[in-house]
C-alpha cells in the first residue's frame, strides 16, 4: 500500500531490482515472497547502500537559511558569545574558590566543618526567597487576603505586594 514514494526514492520499488511486488527476489525470477535469490539480494544491497551514501548531505547552517533568499548560508559569529561566556564563568569560578578560602580564613578550626552546612542552608532559603518569595508578594490576590492584613497596609485590589522591578532592587 501507500504512494511507493520511499520505495521509489530507495530504488526498491520496480519489479526488476528485486524487491517489487514478489517479494524479495520476486522481481524477474518470479519467486514469491518466501524466496530469495542470494546473489541477486547482495548485489541489490551494494547498489542500494550506494545510492544512500551518495544522497546529498546538508548542514545544520544550510537548513537554517530560506532556501529562495540566497543560494550562500550565512556565517555564523560565534567568537563574541563564546568569548563573553568563557569570561564570564572564568570569573565566576575565581569569585567561588575567593569565597571559599575567605571562609576558612573566617571559621575557627572547630567551625570548619559547619561551614558547607551553613552555604547549603544558605542557598536553600535564597532559592525558596527568589522563588517562593517572589511569587506569594507578587501575586495580587495573596497580597490583598494575606500580606496586607499581617502587616497593617492599606487595601489595594488587583495590585501585588512587589513588583519584579522592586523585588530585584530590594533583594540586589
Amino acid at each position: 500500500g501507500g504512494s511507493g514514494f520511499v520505495e521509489r526514492e530507495l530504488g526498491l520499488g520496480s519489479g526488476s531490482d528485486g524487491f517489487g511486488a514478489g517479494g524479495i527476489g520476486g522481481g524477474a525470477s518470479g519467486g514469491g515472497v518466501g524466496s530469495v535469490n542470494a546473489g541477486g539480494v547482495a548485489d541489490r544491497a551494494g547498489r542500494w547502500t550506494r545510492r544512500l551514501l551518495q544522497r546529498p548531505r546538508l548542514t545544520p547552517a544550510q537548513l537554517s537559511t530560506n532556501p529562495s533568499s540566497s543560494s550562500t548560508p550565512p556565517l555564523l559569529n560565534i567568537r563574541g558569545p563564546t568569548l563573553y561566556f568563557f569570561t564570564l564563568y572564568f570569573l565566576m569560578a575565581t569569585q567561588d574558590i575567593a569565597v571559599d578560602g575567605w571562609a576558612l580564613t573566617l571559621l575557627s578550626k572547630k567551625n570548619r566543618g559547619k561551614g558547607p552546612i551553613c552555604n547549603s542552608i544558605g542557598q536553600n532559603i535564597g532559592y525558596f526567597l527568589s522563588y517562593v518569595g517572589f511569587l506569594a508578594l507578587n501575586d495580587a490576590e495573596s497580597s490583598e487576603n494575606l500580606w496586607r492584613p499581617l502587616l497593617g497596609l492599606e487595601s489595594r485590589p488587583g495590585v501585588g505586594l512587589v513588583s519584579l522591578g522592586g523585588f530585584v532592587k530590594g533583594m540586589g
